[in-house]
């Protein structure tokens, strides 16, 4: 099964928090991150971004006090990368800053970006995308993990490996499949999507339950 890729947005200032992330998805199993500071070097930013977002299955925006640092057309990173997110038509987790510790992290910043203008993208941000609001480390930890577990679910659905005795037939390994997929719907699923395999592999001893 291919992993599910994160494209993880944030500003450099909100480097603590985009750490926590990163631990945080890679200690997830089937998930990954695709971080544009890990792209090869000589691509620019813009390309790293757009190239990262095309590979991925999911975004992540980390939202801090800032809104960082502008591109070439004007606006800021965070905001093209979710917009170019939206576009493409890929789910959204937004984790920003609970509003108390939004406004302490503003007045520590020095030569901090106009608050309004974070203010106004958070707004744009509870209308159109799953928001969770965090104040420490662990609480940003939490949320993510749940938030993308359930994405998880929703988007992509449960997946399994299932190997059988290499001397059944097609019809007997189609008909297994079949049940199987009946009685997925009974317990209220919608139905399996399956993709046959055919691999060489070695059988030792059966485990009959």
């Amino acid at each position: 099964m291919e992993p599910i890729k994160v494209f993880l947005s944030s500003t450099y200032r909100d480097r603590e928090w985009r750490e926590t992330a990163v631990e945080t998805i890679r200690s997830l199993h089937g998930f990954t991150p695709l971080l544009v500071e890990e792209t090869e070097r000589g691509a620019t930013v813009e390309r790293a971004v757009f190239e990262n977002l095309k590979d991925s299955d999911i975004m992540v925006l980390i939202l801090g006090a800032s809104l960082g640092t502008r591109t070439r057309e004007g606006s800021t990173f965070v905001e093209m990368e979710y917009a170019a997110a939206r576009k493409a038509g890929k789910p959204a987790i937004v984790m920003m800053l609970g509003e108390r510790s939004l406004y302490t992290a503003a007045d520590d910043q020095r030569g901090k970006q106009d608050l309004s203008q974070v203010i106004e993208f958070r707004r744009e941000l509870l209308e159109t995308s799953i928001v969770g609001l965090f104040d420490s480390a662990g609480e940003l930890s939490e949320k993510l993990r749940t938030a993308l577990l359930n994405i998880a679910q929703e988007r992509f659905g449960p997946t399994f490996n299932i190997t059988f005795d290499p001397e059944l037939s097609e019809d007997q390994v189609r008909a297994a499949f079949a049940a199987l997929s009946d009685y997925y719907r009974a317990c209220g699923g919608i139905g399996l999507q399956v993709d046959f395999e055919r691999e060489q592999v070695e059988v030792g001893d059966l485990l009959h339950v």
